[in-house]
C-alpha cells in the first residue's frame, strides 16, 4: 500500500481532531459520576425539573461522551418527574413499554429486537430466550433478506457469503444455531 504524504492543512485538520478527542476525554465524566446523577434524576418532581436540566446542561462538560450522558439523564429525569406526580405508579409491564417506545422512537428503528439481560442465564427456566424466535419473527426475516437480495441483483453490493446466509433464511433455515419457538 502506497501511503501519501498529507498535507499541511490535512495535518492541522488531524492535529486539531487529535487534540480535541484528547480534551474530550480529560472532560469524561465516570461511571460512579453518571450514577451519582442518575440518581438524582430519579428524584425529579415537576416543580424541580427545569432547574434539574439546567444544572445537567450547564455543570456536566460537554464532550463526544458526555452528549450522550446529559441525554439519558435528562430523559431519566422527565420520566421520574412523571412517576413521581400524581399520576405516577406505573407497573413493571408499563416500564418495558416505555422502554421499547424510547429505544424504538430514539433509534428510528422499528423492526422486531431484543434486549438480552445476560444474568437470566444464570436461571434455566430463561434458556428459550437465548436459543428461540418467534415464527413471526423469523418470517419478517425471511421477508427482510427476500428484499435484500432483490435490491442486490447486480451482485455487487453484497459479500458472497452475506448472500448465501440470506438465501439460507429465504430457504427456511433459522440462523445462527436458534430454533423457533413452538
Amino acid at each position: 500500500m502506497i501511503k501519501k504524504k498529507l498535507t499541511t492543512e490535512q495535518q492541522a485538520f488531524c492535529d486539531e481532531v487529535r487534540l480535541g478527542m484528547e480534551n474530550d476525554r480529560e472532560a469524561e465524566i465516570s461511571h460512579d459520576e453518571v450514577m451519582k446523577w442518575m440518581e438524582v434524576a430519579k428524584e425529579q418532581k415537576f416543580d424541580t425539573l427545569q432547574a434539574f436540566l439546567k444544572k445537567i446542561y450547564d455543570d456536566i462538560p460537554l464532550s463526544y461522551g458526555n452528549i450522550c450522558h446529559k441525554i439519558g439523564i435528562a430523559a431519566i429525569a422527565t420520566m421520574y418527574a412523571f412517576e413521581n406526580s400524581d399520576q405516577g405508579g406505573i407497573t413493571g409491564f408499563q416500564s418495558g413499554c416505555i422502554l421499547w417506545d424510547v429505544v424504538c422512537a430514539w433509534t428510528s428503528n422499528y423492526d422486531p429486537q431484543k434486549l438480552i439481560h445476560f444474568k437470566d442465564m444464570l436461571y434455566p427456566q430463561y434458556n428459550q430466550q437465548f436459543a428461540t424466535i418467534s415464527k413471526e419473527t423469523f418470517t419478517w426475516l425471511q421477508t427482510e433478506a427476500k428484499k435484500s437480495i432483490d435490491n442486490n441483483n447486480d451482485g455487487r453490493g453484497m459479500h458472497p457469503d452475506v448472500i448465501k446466509h440470506q438465501k439460507n433464511i429465504i430457504a427456511g433455515k433459522v440462523p445462527f444455531g436458534y430454533t423457533l419457538e413452538n
